[in-house]
């Protein structure tokens, strides 16, 4: 489902529907909506679907996509989505920003709970656990979107919504992820030190930020 011109929560795999009145699977797995759980994948920076989540199988010009094909034969009952976004650092720098990239993960996890032409998340879906899986800087974008909605206000019109996102969030899988800067990748390290002119003073900046919220609400 598009959040925007530039981000997109890419379904990968949906179970089998239920029975009409059934809420739970044969073998008693709790479903809330389409699922028992949502697995969410975001890719890093400066990466692609494509080159992130897939493999080249050898003597073959086809890839292995493992999202769509192990996961839900290890997880029948979880629905599988990517969270596609620009990466594409060079020129245009709201497609760097953390707190952007954040914010567009959490509306589209928002918009994707909602029914359509609803504003507010379905009460059955809001419920669906949520397990993250984060690759490199993708693991980064997980953890605004927490904050973001870790640090709403009650009045503000979201709060509900944002308390109803962290309560669904079960887990939270890192592969790769910068924690601190000892830790980052090269090019990560150089497209990091590249936002400067635009309010990251650095690289242990920006992580350390995470570090201390984690440690304060943790």
């Amino acid at each position: 489902m598009t959040t925007s011109s530039s981000s997109n929560l890419r379904v990968e795999y949906v179970p089998e529907p239920l029975s009409p009145g059934k809420s739970r699977s044969r073998d008693g797995r709790q479903y809330f909506g389409e699922a028992a759980v949502d697995i969410i994948a975001v890719q890093g920076l400066g990466s692609t679907y494509d080159w992130t989540w897939s493999a080249e199988i050898p003597g073959s010009t086809e890839r292995y996509y493992w999202l769509r094909s192990s996961i839900c034969k290890e997880m029948p009952h979880a629905r599988v989505l990517a969270f596609e976004y620009d990466t594409h650092w060079l020129g245009d720098t709201d497609n760097v920003s953390l707190s952007e990239c954040g914010a567009r993960l959490l509306r589209a996890i928002l918009r994707d709970r909602a029914h359509a032409g609803d504003s507010r998340m379905c009460p059955t879906r809001s419920r669906r656990p949520i397990m993250f899986i984060g690759y490199s800087f993708g693991g980064l974008v997980i953890k605004q979107s927490i904050v973001i909605a870790s640090e709403t206000k009650p009045n503000d019109p979201d709060y509900n919504d944002h308390q109803a996102f962290l309560m669904a969030v079960t887990s939270v899988f890192f592969l790769g992820t910068p924690h601190t800067g000892s830790s980052f990748p090269k090019l990560a390290r150089i497209k990091i030190l590249a936002l400067r002119p635009f309010g990251v003073d650095s690289e242990e900046r920006l992580l350390s930020h995470f570090a201390y919220w984690f440690r304060r609400t943790g």
